[in-house]
Order: C-alpha cells, then structure tokens, then sequence
C-alpha cells in the first residue's frame, strides 16, 4: 500500500479530481512520410498478392501461434483496414493489438480490463489492411504506436478498444490522420538559441476525451541555429511550450491542419540570474547536479501552476558551481538534486542573487527483520519507509532507490535511497496489522538491526449461503471500515476518506477504496479474512451470478477471531441498448444505473457504463427492485493552456430527458432502449460598445449547478467573429455567465432548451458600468497593489448564525514531481481569483460591471481589509473617489495533524461579525494577512474529516503579527 501523492480539496465542491500533467521530456516520435504515395480508393480490389500478404500476416508468425496455442484459446483472424480522409490507404503503419480477457461489455465481476503478454504487431500493407490472429471471445485495444499516424475519432486517441467475437471478425475501414510536421525557430535578441526544449501538448476543448489528454507530448531541441523540428504530431489545436534554464519559459497555441506544415517563431526573454554553489553533507561540491527553480505559469481562469520542470534545470559543474536564468518573481524556491543524494531546497532565492548553496545528503539505507508476537519472520510483507517531518507528518518520498521491498524467506528487507533524518518504516501484509518503527538514519550510512513486530490481528470468517441454504462458491467477500463516503453540509459536499489503524494505533491515510481485506468462498462457502484491524466494518460479497442481499456488518475485535454470515440470491440482469433518433445502435455511449432505488433516488447507488461496438451493454447481477437507466455525457477536459488540462472522474452530465425506470426480479432478465436525444447547441454572438467582442468567457450553468470558476462543465470563448457555440446541451433550464477574461463579476442571462432543439440562438451584450477608486493610505501617499475583489451582495445573517462567506482558496493539491527532479511541485487553484489591483499612483478602475448590488472588498497584505457595500445602475462610471487603507494585522501559525495523514488542513478564522475566511493550511502552515484589528475565532480540521478541532480566541492588534498554534483533535 502507498500513501497518496496527491491531494485534492474543494471546499465548494468535493469530486476526486485527475489532472494531466506532462512537463516532461519524453522520445522523439519516429520521423517519417504516412501519406505518401496515397492513391488507391477504398473500392480498389484486392490483388492477390495483397490476399497473399494478409494471409502472410495472419499464418506465417510460428513462434507467435505456438505462444498462442500454449495459452489454450482459440485463435480467429482480426482484420481491418487504414484509410485516410481522402480514402487513399495508410502502408506501411504499425498497428498493434494488445489483448485482454473478457469483453468490454459487461460488468459482472472478475471480468474487468486486463491485458495479457507483449502485444501483437502488424503493418499495413499497400492497401492499408493488417490482421492478427487473436483469442476468440476476448478483447483488447488496437493502437498505433509509431506516432506518425493517428486513429481519427478522438474517442480512440489513446487506443481503440476491440471485442472479438468467437468468429472472424473484419472492422472494415478505420479512418486515421496523417502527423504532422511542426517546425521553428527559437531567438532572443535577434539570434537563434541552441538547447532549448520544445514541448507540443494537446489543447484540451469542452468534447476533448480522457484517453486524449492522456497522450504524451511530441518533443526536440533547437540546434546551434535555434531551429527544431517535430514529426507526427496530430492535427487539432496545440500549444508550444519552451523549457531552457537560461530564459524565461513562452507558450504559443497554434492550429495545425493534416497534410500542412507548420513553422513558428518564439521569442524569448532573458530574466533575472540566480548562481551559487551545490554541496553534499561532507562540504564537498557536487558535480552534475540538477538545479532548478519553481516556475509560476498563468493559466485560464485565474489559475496558477507552480512547479520544477526538468528541462529548465542548470546542471552544477566539477566546483559544484550553477549559474540558473529566466528568474522573473520577486523571489523563487530552488530545488537541487542528484541520484545518490536527497533533495534540497532553498526557499527564497532573488534575481540577480549570488552566493547560494544547496547542499545534498547522501542517501542511505535500513536493513531488519519483520516477525510476529511469537517471533515467527513473516515472509513477502511490503516494507517501506518514509521521512518524518519536524512537525511529525510523515512526508511521502518517491526520490528513487529501493524504498518499498518485500521480506525475503527469513523476514528479512534492505531499503536503500533513504533520506537522512527520522523515518518511519512501514510494514504491510495481508495476514498481519501494520507494523511501524521511528528509525534515525544518518547520511551516507546503513542502519541495521531494525525489528518490526506485527500483530496477527482479528480474522473474519464469512459464511455466504443462497435463500435456500446453499453455499455460495467463488463469491468475492470484502470487509472495508465502516464510514460514510460523502457527507453534505449547507450544501457543500466534502470528501471522506478513510483511516486504517496500524499496530501502534497511528493513523495512516490509505487513500485506496478503504478495503481492509478480500477473500473468494471455498466449496463449503466460506471465507476467511486474516490481519484485520479492530474496529466496526462493513461485509459484502459480490458472484458473477448472484446478487447481495444486503451488507453485514461485524466489530472486529483486537485479537482473536469473529464470524459473519450474508445472503446471496439469484440477481438480476439487464440488457441496455443505446440508440439514436433513428434507431441505430450507438458506440461508446454513456449511461448510469441508478438504484435499487428504496426511498430517495439519491440515496440510492449510481454506477457508469459504457456501451460495446453494438450500442449495447449487460448489467449485472443486480438486486431485485426498482431501477432507473439515464444517458450521460462523459466527464469534461477543462482546459488551463499550456498543454494542462483538468478532469473529475466519475464526474458527467446525466441528460434526464432520457430516464427510462425499471424493475428487476430475482432471477430476471430485461431489455432496456435509450433514445439519445437532439442535444442543443447553444450558439450566439457577444457585442461591446465598440461592436463584436473577441475573446469573451461563456459558461453555461444548469439549474442546482454549483458554480466555480474554472470548473463549468459547459465553458468557450467567443472567436474572432465575436461567435461562440456550446454543443451537446439537453432540454432544461440554464443560465448563460459571459464576461472577459478577468472580470469579476460576470453577467448572466437565463436561457430555457426545448426537447429535441437542435440550435439555440442568443445575442449577449456586454455590460459596460465602471467601479473607479484611488487608494490611499494613512499619510495620503498612493497604495500600489491593493486588489479589489466584488461579490454579489449578501444580507447579514441572522443573530447565532455564521455569514457563511468563502473566500479564496477553492482547490489545494501537492504532487510528486516525476520529471522536474526529485522534490514537491504545487499547484493551487482558487474560486473567485480574478482581482484587479491598484497601479503605482493607486488609481484602480473595475470594468465591465452588470447592474445590481454587490460588495466591494480592498485587500493589500500591508493594510487592513476595506468592505464596502454599494449599487450599480446602467452603464455608467460609479466614481468612489479616495479609499484610505490602515494598517491592519496578520494571524498566522501551525495546525498539528495526525501522523500520517495528508498534509493539508483547512483553518476557518471568524470576526466579530460572524463572516467567515478559509485558508488551507499547506504542509501545515497557514496565513490571514489584511486583517482589521479586533477578536477572531480561530478552529482547523484536517481536510480528511469533518469534526473540527477546538476554537481558539485570539486578540489582533494594529501593524502586529499574531501567532497560534492549532490542533484538529484528531
């Protein structure tokens, strides 16, 4: 088991959360011509000697048919052909088949997605045609992994999944897309830059799928001349991205048509110089060590990435020396890292500063044993370990070497590449408790001689029987920690995540699916779960027949053994079929099943499909009772620029135009058909005073959405035409948010889709109000960088009750970085971060403000927070004239967090006037800066729970700082 590298925290809105990300150099992709020599049509005959060739294909691979005869399957011929757009045939293309075990298709257990050996290859011949000899009544994904041809749908980016059915099975013409050749240029003062790294990186859009921006970026390196070239890269919308230590980062977004060359030109900027010296723990310099500094890069919608990437890093020369460029911050963290050695980090470098020194411990490594309370070794446990932090959070490491090993026939384990410094080691295993140690390792040594001591623990033995009394054979029987998943508060809906005791009673985060433990049913139907933790769990069971009649529940004790008994009986199934409006099946659509459905329908469990090649798709078994099937839309790539895009799993539109109920008997079987209906494209044109208005935000919103920025499911931007269109929309109510980019407020509009509406027309007009101000502070001199915030006004609460304001941080993420060199990367993104802030003079105008009440908020970290509430009518200047800003006082400090958990925490600070603020508190650390001198209630939770740890009263004073220490009581 590993703890999470990643975090995810909303606090308007909890989903888990995928995010692509690759800042990484990966291989050229193989230069070549695919569309050359294209001339034949698709209606061009076989001749025999292609027939020839496919039979080649197919027959002559002898060690290949022997694997194949060996793994017991029967073959059959998989065929198909490559076509491009024009018709002409792809020759010469690689196509690769990898095969798994069961088909796509249907749901019921043991039957998920695995593949098999190495994948079957072929190439097309001058017809564009390959063939495999695969397992009949198998599946698979059929790619093309040369990298200059692409499979067309963008649905296949990343690979086309394929049943196969027990006969030979052709899949006629599969259109592909030629690469494309991007070339260019990179200069700075006029000459062409040699070494620096290009990155091409798909544009996520509103219908870009998982599987595409799962694809790995095309990258080069300009020559002495500064020029690159990048073969095969696919054609759509790509952004060009520079990676050098010694200039400041650019990002182009180009267009690239098929069968069109591209050239471009970048420009960059030189930016402040950072040097110094990297050294390890004995004072000696380190040579060929990577230093780098975290870069901030503005995204769409107000947000920011912050992170190291490996091509912008200086490499230290035989004195350890490293001289790193493109510094543009007022200040940066730097990060030094070589194998061999732990990371280290300078957290405050400036541009145009000399003199630094990072220094590097050597790595080191902790040998032991793992036994039992009888001293038994325990043998092929997972043994890890992991450094703690001063304040006593064990920080996940993936910085290289053997760090997670398993014992060996004695119990026995060596993990090599430890960070010096206190480290926890970790011991796992499927019949035993967690077993931990605090080890103080030094650098550069072995530390031997460590003794984990682990507890047997309870074991669980489940008896399942069918109503008649049978036992149930092969069920698959699981015991996760009673808890419940998501928890709604005022409407907010927070992540839960469960917590595992270990022998010592620490608390480690396992964030998996909180199993605790599995087992199948012998011929008597029992099963026997070994190693539990003590505490209250769930009991279920799942069978490729059968269906659970309902959950068990058990309280394992500490020790010791404890049974359980469930109930099996003949589950049901159900065949849905998706077609379109004229009855053709369609491929690859979305649907959910919702129920059995007892009470409330969102109560009741809600699992995603997806339909086969024939529009269909089995569910099952499932309870006896009362269901409900609906079509949705897939889950949405938001797209940040710069080739970074965001996604939620599980997330999707649920088109309920299209719910059709249902119910199920023991045993029963039934057919279900969903008719995708007409979706709406909402279409329009948005106009300012000046006439058609380009590059303008739209976002469309359901009825009961709740609505963050840069998460609209449904958001564009108007063209150069001033024209946008949003696609896929069913019937229902919404509400059309436009603004430009920045704007604080957005104006809205409600728009109202009839069923089956093909278009929707709409004409939007820019509001053109203007919030004018100058900022000034005690003395009447002109305060630069106040930031003016403006909400929608809210009525004060009633007395007893919070204001209920949320400010700022919407999303807290920590991640491992993989490619940018050893060590943390950020990224952090906020609800409501558009701010528009004072120029040196102080002179401050908001544009663009639709009509209506709001509340104006004036914050710099230097001066207390101004709230000013006014009323905005028409489009005229709303002139508030001087605005005076007083010193004002910060509260800042630590939040103690369990061992083990997630190193983020979320601190709630109340004024006198019950409105609230909320930080994150990241590694444990947080800051309220801006703040009017008075009494503030101050409480923390770790972001894994729901309880609050207790309040603290804390008294601000004017132009001082004070501290507090939190805990989450946890």
């Amino acid at each position: 088991m590993r703890l999470l590298a990643t975090v995810l925290v909303l606090l308007v809105l909890a989903a888990g959360a995928v995010f692509y990300l690759d800042w990484g150099t990966g291989p050229d992709p193989v230069s070549g011509d695919p569309g050359a020599d294209i001339g034949r049509t698709t209606e061009d005959p076989l001749s025999d000697t292609q027939q020839g060739n496919i039979r080649e294909m197919v027959e002559g691979r002898e060690l290949v048919e022997d694997r194949e005869r060996a793994s017991g399957g029967p073959r059959i011929d998989l065929q198909g052909r490559l076509v491009y757009s024009s018709g002409a045939p792809a020759q010469g293309v690689q196509v690769s088949f990898g095969e798994g075990r069961a088909p796509r298709a249907s749901m019921r257990p043991g039957r998920q997605w695995q593949t098999g050996a190495e994948p079957l290859r072929s190439e097309t011949d001058e017809a564009g045609r390959f063939a495999f000899s695969v397992r009949s009544g198998k599946n698979g994904m059929l790619e093309l992994p040369g990298g200059e041809v692409h499979l067309a749908e963008e649905r296949f980016a990343a690979g086309m999944p394929v049943d196969v059915p027990d006969d030979p099975l052709d899949l006629g013409d599969i259109p592909v897309l030629a690469g494309v050749t991007l070339s260019g240029q990179v200069i700075a003062g006029g000459r062409g830059i040699e070494g620096v790294e290009i990155v091409t990186n798909r544009v996520a859009s509103a219908t870009t799928p998982v599987g595409m921006m799962m694809l790995r970026p095309a990258n080069a390196t300009t020559d002495d001349a500064g020029r690159f070239e990048v073969s095969g890269v696919r054609p759509g919308k790509v952004a060009v991205s520079t990676r050098s230590p010694e200039y400041v980062p650019a990002t182009q977004e180009i267009e690239l048509l098929e069968g069109q060359p591209r050239d471009v030109l970048i420009e960059l900027q030189q930016g402040g110089v950072v040097t110094g010296t990297v050294i390890d723990d004995l004072g000696q310099p380190v040579e060929g060590a990577r230093v780098n500094a975290s870069r901030t890069r503005e995204m769409a919608g107000g947000m920011q990435f912050s992170g190291f990437t490996g091509g912008e890093s200086a490499m230290t020369d035989a004195s350890g020396r490293f001289m790193l460029g493109g510094v543009t911050d007022e200040s940066v963290q730097l990060m030094a890292s070589k194998e061999g050695h732990a990371a280290a980090e300078y957290p405050d470098a400036k541009p145009g500063e000399s003199g630094v020194v990072l220094r590097l411990a050597r790595l080191a490594s902790i040998s032991g044993i793992l036994v039992d309370e009888d001293d038994v070794p325990i043998v092929g446990s997972e043994v890890s370990a992991n450094t703690i932090s001063r304040r006593g959070m064990v920080f996940v490491d993936y910085r290289g070497g053997n760090r997670d090993v398993r014992t060996d026939e004695e119990g026995k384990f060596v993990l090599s590449g430890i960070t010096p410094g206190e480290n926890r080691v970790l011991a796992e295993g499927d019949d035993h408790l967690d077993a931990t140690e605090e080890v103080e390792v030094r650098a550069g040594e072995a530390t031997s001689g460590v003794r984990l001591v682990a507890r047997r623990g309870a074991s669980l033995t489940v008896t399942v029987l069918d109503l008649q009394g049978e036992p149930v054979v092969d069920a698959e029987v699981t015991a996760s920690p009673q808890r419940s998943n998501r928890t709604t508060q005022a409407g907010n809906v927070r992540m839960v995540r469960e917590y595992r005791s270990t022998a010592s009673d620490v608390q480690v985060y396992t964030g998996g699916s909180g199993d605790l433990g599995t087992a199948k049913t012998d011929d008597r139907g029992i099963a026997v779960l070994k190693g539990l933790p003590p505490g209250p769990v769930e009991v279920k069971a799942a069978h490729e027949e059968l269906a659970l009649v309902e959950p068990g529940n058990a309280e394992i004790p500490s020790g010791g053994g404890v049974t359980a008994g469930l109930r099996m009986q003949r589950g049901g199934f159900v065949q849905i079929t998706v077609v379109d409006q004229d009855g053709e099946p369609i491929s690859g659509a979305r649907f959910s099943v919702i129920g059995p459905i007892v009470d409330e329908e969102r109560r009741a469990t809600r699992a995603s499909h997806q339909a086969g090649d024939d529009g269909s798709f089995e569910v099952g078994p499932l309870q006896p009772g009362s269901y409900k099937a609906v079509l949705s839309k897939g889950p949405v790539a938001r797209n940040f620029g710069g080739g970074m895009a965001f996604m939620s799993v599980g997330e999707g539109q649920e088109l309920e135009s299209t719910a059709y109920p249902f119910s199920l008997a023991a045993g029963g079987a039934t057919e279900v058909e969903l008719v995708m209906p007409v979706l709406t494209t909402v279409r329009g044109t948005v106009h300012d005073a000046q006439g058609l208005a380009v590059g303008v935000d739209v976002d469309l919103f359901a009825e009961g959405d709740v609505r963050i920025p840069m998460f609209g499911q449904h958001r564009t931007q108007t063209d150069e035409n001033g024209q946008f269109a949003i696609e896929g929309m069913d019937a229902g109510t919404y509400t059309l948010s436009y603004g430009r980019s920045g704007a604080l407020v957005p104006a809205e509009k409600e728009v109202i889709l009839a069923p089956n509406q093909e278009f929707y027309d709409e004409t939007l007009m820019l509001p053109g109000a203007v919030i004018a101000m100058l900022v000034r502070d005690d003395q009447g001199d002109p305060v630069a960088g106040a930031k003016a915030g403006l909400r929608k006004y809210q009525p004060p609460a009633p007395p007893g009750q919070a204001q209920g304001y949320r400010r700022t941080n919407a999303v807290a993420i920590e991640m491992i970085s993989t490619e940018g060199g050893p060590g943390m990367s950020r990224m952090s993104m906020t609800s409501g971060a558009n701010a528009q802030t004072s120029d040196a003079e102080g002179k401050l105008e908001i544009e663009g403000v639709p009509e209506g009440k709001y509340t104006l908020t004036l914050e710099h970290g230097d001066f207390a927070k101004i709230t000013k509430v006014l009323e905005i009518f028409g489009d005229r200047v709303e002139d508030l004239g001087v605005l005076t800003m007083s010193a004002g006082c910060t509260i800042k400090g630590t939040v103690s967090l369990p061992e083990g958990s997630v190193r983020v925490a979320e601190v709630e600070l109340t004024d006198a006037n019950r409105e609230e603020r909320r930080e994150m508190a990241m590694q444990g650390h947080f800051t309220f800066a801006s703040l009017p001198a008075g009494t503030y209630t101050i409480r923390a939770r770790s972001v894994m729970d729901q309880a609050w740890g207790p309040a603290k009263t804390v008294e601000a004073k004017v132009g001082e700082t004070e501290e507090v220490e939190l805990d989450t009581g946890n």
